[in-house]
């Protein structure tokens, strides 16, 4: 192939990379290959571009940020970088404050009041600054001379207020308010010259309110069987008692008895005498107390109900006022009835606390040692505990009675009912327990009564009734008495 040109040499096809090339290097002819020829240049120009181009490793492609856009016309042409969406827009808009109005799209705008009392002037701000004026009432209002603090302004020297929200004021007479709600509508703790306790401690549970001198307390809680010693002008204190453990036996009878010396707190007799309530039948009696003539007695059921009256409480409702002082903003004395004392007594140090029928008031001061006595209606008054001797009662019974809470060995009651059984008839009952039908008798048997009605003879009949037996004659002879005396003869019909 000796001169032979490149010219001359065949037409090469598509270059797959692996083709042999020849090439001079340092002087030498050597081989390569097209793929080695094709990515051996290295370029060390920057490119703009519009695209990224990878064939380029130095160049740059254009690209558009928010409101930026690029128009490409062509090779050969132009690539125009535009302003688009809000940006765009930006540009279209006319003087004045602008405002964006979409992602994509802004306004101008212009400020103004629709509103009487206020004015607006270069509101579009293109010769200056927008400025807001007060106009007409409003503006009046606002000069007028001796107005203090911020908010609206009430136009009137004695408005009506609804629901309003009047904050803390420095002064005010409360004396035509009604209805505050304690729990929530003050602040502050009520003087015991106002009917308050003057602290704020909590009421334990089995606690007993005491007079600390400026304030009431509380005790500590005791157990069960302590007794409120005093202990002076200090706080009283629960001690138990000594010997003895029963301070209180009473009792309770049925209908048909009576007691007296109930309860006893130290030494006594419990009395039972009868009432003059009748035995019922059930429980071996008659179920009645009078009667006239002889025979049968009548039984009758004569219940008595008894309906409590009941009286209507009267209130007032306050639930949007709020923060009452109670040491400055109340007068008077604050009735028990909503939750006062009703008194302005001061809490002697050492003093108990007691009702007085209208109010809370305050016993003597006590002496260390001393337990509290209930003065009935009075006053309670602290004496010195007297040792007990009894520690268990118990009761027995006939067999006609029944009992429940024997022994007491602390407090309690001994409860006597009627237990079922007949009052014997030594005793003065009939023995029998069963209710007598109409007509039935109680008839002697050498022993005790037996319960029958009576048998008619030859000409004779016999009417029971409810209280009654009527014994008539059928006529015939065998009688010794006179027919007229046997025609009716009636028994029980007193």
């Amino acid at each position: 192939m000796a001169n032979v040109t490149i010219t001359q040499l065949p037409t090469a096809g598509p270059l797959t990379g692996a083709e042999s090339v020849p090439v001079v290097q340092n002087g030498v002819t050597v081989q390569t290959t097209a793929a080695a020829l094709a990515g051996s240049p290295i370029q060390t120009q920057t490119f703009l571009t519009k695209n990224q181009e990878p064939t380029l490793a130095n160049s740059r492609a254009l690209s558009n940020g928010t409101g930026v856009g690029l128009v490409d016309a062509g090779a050969q042409s132009t690539l125009t970088i535009t302003l688009n969406a809000a940006s765009g827009s930006l540009e279209a808009a006319s003087n004045g404050m602008i405002a964006k109005t979409a992602s994509n799209a802004v306004a101008a705008r212009t400020m103004s009041s629709t509103t009487a009392g206020l004015s607006v002037a270069n509101g579009d701000g293109v010769a200056g600054n927008p400025t807001f004026a007060l106009t007409g009432v409003v503006l009046t209002v606002a000069n007028a001379p001796g107005t203090t603090g911020t908010g609206n302004v009430v136009l009137s020297t004695s408005p009506t207020l609804v629901t309003p929200a009047l904050g803390t004021p420095a002064s005010g007479v409360a004396t035509n308010l009604t209805g505050l709600p304690l729990t929530s509508g003050v602040t502050g703790v009520l003087p015991v010259a106002n009917g308050g306790t003057n602290g704020t401690a909590a009421p334990t549970a089995g606690a007993v309110p005491y007079g600390t001198g400026t304030a009431y307390a509380f005790t500590a809680a005791g157990t069960t069987g302590q007794v409120l010693t005093s202990t002076g002008t200090t706080a009283p204190t629960w001690t138990t008692t000594g010997a003895g453990s029963v301070t209180s036996v009473a009792a309770t009878v049925p209908a048909f008895l009576s007691i007296s010396g109930s309860p006893i707190t130290s030494a006594g007799t419990l009395a039972f005498t009868l009432s003059g309530t009748a035995l019922p039948v059930l429980n071996g009696g008659t179920g009645v107390t009078t009667g006239t003539g002889t025979g049968s007695n009548v039984l009758s059921i004569s219940p008595t109900l008894v309906t409590p009256l009941l009286g209507t409480p009267t209130s007032g409702i306050a639930t949007n006022l709020t923060g009452l002082p109670l040491t400055t903003g109340v007068t008077g004395v604050l009735p028990v009835a909503n939750g006062g004392t009703n008194g302005a007594a001061a809490p002697t140090a050492g003093a108990v606390s007691y009702g007085t029928g209208t109010a809370y008031g305050f016993s003597a001061v006590g002496t260390s040692g001393q337990v509290l006595t209930s003065g009935g209606t009075g006053s309670p008054t602290w004496a010195t505990p007297a040792t007990g001797t009894v520690t268990s009662v118990a009761a027995t019974v006939p067999a006609f009675l029944s009992i429940s809470g024997s022994p007491v060995t602390t407090t309690g009651t001994l409860a006597f009912t009627l237990s079922g059984t007949a009052l014997p008839v030594a005793n003065g009952g009939t023995g029998l327990t069963s209710t007598p039908s109409n007509g039935q008798l109680d008839i002697g048997n050498g022993t005790g009564f037996t319960r029958a009605t009576l048998t008619a003879g030859a000409n004779i009949t016999i009417a029971n009734t409810a209280g009654a037996i009527t014994i008539a004659s059928t006529g015939g002879g065998g009688s010794s008495l006179p027919k007229a005396l046997l025609d009716t003869w009636s028994i029980g019909a007193f």
